[in-house]
């Protein structure tokens, strides 16, 4: 089963990815090569192969370098570009509803939500956009090393999204899931709650936080809102330092 006419990715990649320190100074985070490919050509490969027909990438640190380089890339599909002039100074939650506007009237269908530092195998996506369920986040069984948002589940559907800022000193990641920064979200969730909640959350609250604030937010309120796919450790890895 692949994706339906309609389906599109919005690959957030406007960071600076200022902890993988030189390595990031003169070309963006997704420009990163693993195994010959830059993540960001990696992914929109991978988009192609799950029947992805349209891509758009919120650029914004060094945003020319992945413009110029998806060009050069020979693939199937059309990508968009939108740019965070605000990269410096914001959050993904910032890129996220840039995204989310630059899709309100252009978009009726579901959505994949994929941040560009995400090393996937092939299998991944095309599991994702075959999966029944309309509104879907992809969690991995958290696994010492990791860091970042975490869920816990009821059931198979997401009861909670806990961010760094909220794992205190005494957190226990018990029966908790490292989130991958991959969520299939369907039109209504997204062109409406989601991009509602991420405006109010970067314009009241902070426009430094991250996205998954106002994801756990619909999740929290609803709690079958937003349900799991569950991924092996081995089959994903985040590239944020470094060590990565």
């Amino acid at each position: 089963m692949v994706a339906g006419p309609l389906t599109r990715a919005l690959i957030l990649a406007a960071g600076r990815g200022s902890r993988l320190g030189r390595l990031t100074e003169s070309a963006p985070k997704a420009l990163m090569e693993i195994a010959g490919d830059s993540l960001i050509a990696r992914l929109v490969r991978q988009c192609v192969a799950a029947g992805v027909d349209r891509v758009d990438v919120v650029d914004g640190h060094e945003g020319k370098q992945i413009e110029r380089a998806l060009a050069d890339v020979s693939h199937p599909v059309t990508v968009d570009f939108i740019r965070n002039a605000d990269y410096a100074t914001t959050n993904n939650i910032v890129s996220l509803g840039l995204g989310l506007r630059h899709l309100r009237d252009r978009h009726r269908g579901d959505l994949l939500l994929i941040e560009c530092d995400v090393v996937l195998e092939d299998s991944v996506l095309p599991r994702l956009v075959a999966h029944p369920a309309i509104d879907l986040a992809v969690v991995s069984p958290f696994r010492v090393g990791m860091d970042g948002t975490v869920v816990r589940l009821d059931g198979e559907h997401v009861r909670e999204l806990i961010t760094t800022a909220r794992q205190g000193p005494f957190f226990s990641h018990v029966d908790t899931y490292k989130t991958v920064n991959i969520y299939k979200l369907s039109h209504g969730l997204w062109s409406s709650k989601l991009l509602r909640l991420v405006d109010w959350y970067a314009d009241e609250i902070s426009s430094s936080a991250y996205y998954e604030n106002a994801i756990g937010m619909i999740a929290y309120a609803s709690g079958d809102a937003l349900a799991s796919m569950i991924i092996e450790p081995e089959t994903w890895h985040e590239v944020d330092d470094p060590n990565d």
